[in-house]
């Protein structure tokens, strides 16, 4: 991480009470810090309710260039993913703390047999996890994860 990014963290982090009374940042600590966050930096912030995730409100805003803070009961990122020519292994770890995370991307992935119909599909969001172990990684929305509520973000 650059030292900008380590600093916008760590004001973050104290203006939105992470891990104060218990892990992780909740809704109401995350909104009172980013309002407070705006106002010190001479900024405007603004959101809109993209429910637990509708995916199509949340493509909409991802192409508009607008990130999607995704607050998490529970989650299960992308740890990994091993392909050869005839198996790919997806790899993830559940964790079971509230986190917020910030969507910035997607993709879907389908699975076909060998009669070319297609048998599974996992739809994971691209996010930035803001943990280091993870980095950007990606959040599968069919396995355990918890989607409390997410919103589009506007700072200008």
């Amino acid at each position: 991480l650059s030292f900008e990014t380590t600093a916008v963290n760590d004001e973050l982090y104290d203006l939105m009470g992470t891990d104060v009374g218990g892990a992780g940042t909740t809704f109401s600590g995350f909104q009172k810090g980013m309002n407070q966050y705006v106002v010190n930096h001479g900024l405007t912030y603004a959101t809109s309710s993209v429910g637990t995730v509708d995916l199509e409100q949340y493509k909409a805003s991802i192409k508009s260039g607008k990130p999607v803070a995704i607050f998490l009961q529970n989650f299960s990122f992308l740890k990994g993913e091993i392909g050869t020519d005839t198996r790919d292994d997806i790899r993830t770890q559940y964790v079971a703390v509230p986190h917020v995370a910030v969507g910035c991307g997607y993709k879907v992935v389908r699975y076909y047999n060998d009669n070319n119909q297609q048998i599974a599909q996992r739809t994971y969001l691209k996010v930035a996890s803001g943990l280091f172990e993870y980095g950007i990684s990606y959040l599968c929305l069919d396995g355990k994860s918890k989607i409390e509520q997410a919103i589009s973000v506007m700072i200008a």
